[in-house]
């Protein structure tokens, strides 16, 4: 039996600003029903004023000292042992970058049973990992199997990319048994949603309509669409 889900995120370096954390930690909390526990991975220790408060949520620090990576790749490390054991084994969790804006109830994403991922927004056969569902003991090779020579080299069967390319890398060489895997926008068909790809199509002012979570990817960040109404509304 699976133990209570977990929403988990990253913040390190200074790509994102505390402010993405409590956003996206207040969206769960408005967007679901699903008893949860809100996980943020992190290399910030919290200061005595408090910058880096988790109400009711947990801290796990990120062990940079000790591995010659930074930035997305500590996604990666949620994966292994020592983070699973700090977040609970018997534990799924639901993987969100702190980049994702929630605009409806998430319930279903929380009580999903298979290993599951994005398309990514332009190559639909690739994968995205901004978004992930991991069930209990699902992915524990995927950091025992990280080798970051081969990070650093951009050796990955020819292409040269993030933690995405990285995991795809790993499942294509059967490195990662990710199980009866699936695609979010195979199982919930428009509901979650590329931020460009679809302002593309129907317009920036219009990209949330009857959608789940909205996904930014590059530029625009949130912050530098924030005016919008609908971003003042679920950005907060």
């Amino acid at each position: 039996m699976q133990g209570k889900p977990c929403v988990v995120t990253l913040l390190c370096d200074d790509k994102y600003q505390w402010k993405y954390v409590e956003n996206l930690q207040r969206a769960v909390d408005r967007n679901t029903t699903v008893d949860y526990d809100f996980v943020v991975l992190t290399d910030k220790t919290p200061s005595l004023r408090k910058t880096y408060d988790i109400p009711d949520g947990r801290r796990i620090m990120i062990p940079d000292d000790r591995i010659p990576i930074n930035g997305w790749w500590w996604k990666l490390w949620m994966f292994g042992k020592e983070c699973r054991e700090q977040i609970g084994e018997d534990r799924p969790f639901l993987w969100m970058d702190l980049d994702t804006v929630i605009v409806d109830n998430i319930d279903p994403l929380l009580q999903l049973e298979n290993f599951t991922i994005l398309r990514d927004a332009y190559a639909h056969n690739q994968w995205g990992s901004g978004l992930m569902f991991v069930p209990p003991g699902v992915g524990y090779e995927v950091w025992s199997n990280f080798d970051s020579e081969v990070v650093q080299r951009g050796d990955l069967a020819g292409r040269r990319g993030g933690d995405q390319v990285y995991l795809r890398h790993l499942y294509n060489r059967g490195l990662f048994d990710a199980g009866d895997s699936t695609h979010f926008q195979d199982e919930f068909p428009d509901k979650i949603r590329s931020f460009k790809v679809t302002s593309q199509k129907v317009g920036q002012e219009k990209a949330h309509e009857d959608a789940w979570i909205v996904f930014f990817h590059g530029r625009p960040r949130p912050h530098e669409v924030a005016e919008l109404p609908w971003m003042v509304e679920h950005w907060r």
